[in-house]
């Protein structure tokens, strides 16, 4: 619904959903570090690759999902003020702190609780906190995060897909109808179909957080595979075109971008 008012809304409203997320994460991350340094037993980190480099590579297949945000960013530039300059910084400064804290989430996790009992566990970080601390207030704040983080997922998701959507549209790729907009400049039909089909894909999976990572990985893959074959092929058929940004190091980046959307999909 708030993406049918208008971009400010739902960026606002899912601002604060990231906070909050951003907050008990940090929190995660100070307070279970803190007992796990004053433990002073770190076991669970051996051995380090308990499935070998194999398993690394199906886990990440799945955890690729975290990061899908950042297209959205560049799926909004043409209602974000001097996006030459802010999109760019924007996806660098959300890449550096979101490893950051994965990395944080990670490290900390596995050292409060073996690996085996995180997999196999529904919510992994409120039992990871529970080694850390009984505080009944921490743990549900960690526990409730997970609603937040699910709700600003999918209000990006459609936000992000409704604009891709209008973008094929005013192209005239799809029906040139689908790019109507509202008075409040929203593109009505794309933001209702974003939302249908996301829905539909929750109820096709049943909610699993497994299948549906893999099939919004899958998804998400693919769309990274033509945006780097598009870049190829934009430098070849407009070679002279004005462009605020310039890939440093062509043809390296979009060559290795194809090559390494094929790999996770091995994997999914």
């Amino acid at each position: 619904l708030l993406n049918f008012k208008g971009v400010k809304e739902a960026s606002s409203t899912n601002n604060l959903l990231v906070i909050l997320k951003v907050t008990a994460l940090v929190v995660f991350i100070i307070v279970g570090g803190f007992f796990l340094f004053s433990r002073g037993d770190f076991s669970n980190y051996h051995p380090f690759f308990p499935r070998g480099f194999a398993g690394t590579l199906s886990g990440a297949a799945i955890i690729f999902f975290a990061f899908i945000g950042f297209n959205t960013v560049t799926v909004l530039s043409e209602e974000i003020k001097n996006p030459e300059k802010t999109v760019p910084r924007a996806i660098m400064l959300a890449f550096g702190v979101s490893t950051l804290l994965y990395i944080g989430v990670s490290a900390v996790e596995v050292g409060l609780l073996n690996w085996k009992i995180i997999g196999a566990s529904s919510a992994p970080l409120e039992v990871s906190m529970r080694a850390a601390t009984n505080n009944f207030f921490l743990l549900k704040f960690i526990s409730i995060s997970a609603l937040f983080a699910t709700a600003s997922v999918v209000m990006a998701s459609i936000l992000g897909g409704s604009r891709a959507l209008f973008a094929m549209a005013r192209q005239h790729v799809i029906p040139g109808s689908l790019a109507r907009v509202s008075k409040n400049g929203v593109p009505f039909f794309t933001v209702l179909i974003s939302g249908v089909v996301i829905a539909l894909i929750v109820i096709a999976t049943h909610g699993n957080l497994e299948w549906l990572a893999s099939v919004f990985n899958f998804g998400t893959l693919m769309t990274f595979f033509f945006i780097n074959l598009s870049m190829v092929r934009l430098r070849q058929k407009m070679p002279n075109a004005d462009r605020t940004f310039k890939v440093p190091l062509y043809p390296i980046p979009p060559i290795l971008g194809l090559l390494c959307c094929f790999m996770p999909v091995y994997f999914i």
